[in-house]
């Protein structure tokens, strides 16, 4: 069996595809989030990308929707 499983979730495919991807742990209004950035290029983020995705963010994060959007519940 081929594929790649999400490591949260037991028995389930997600796809066969490559996937490569950066999370960077941020602050939004207060609380602890992650940002995840995802690509079918397996190649997609390079070492050297790494510091740009964390300033992009960092700005993301301080955002005014990004406040907004986890000020509100039930979503």
């Amino acid at each position: 069996e081929d594929g790649i499983r999400d490591h949260c979730v037991t028995g389930v495919q997600t796809c066969a595809l490559p996937i490569s991807s950066v999370h960077v742990p941020v602050q939004i209004a207060g609380e602890r989030c992650t940002l995840n950035f995802w690509s079918r290029d397996k190649n997609a983020f390079p070492k050297e990308a790494e510091p740009v995705l964390r300033k992009f963010a960092a700005l993301l994060a301080q955002s005014p929707v990004a406040a907004a959007s986890s000020s509100q519940t039930g979503r």
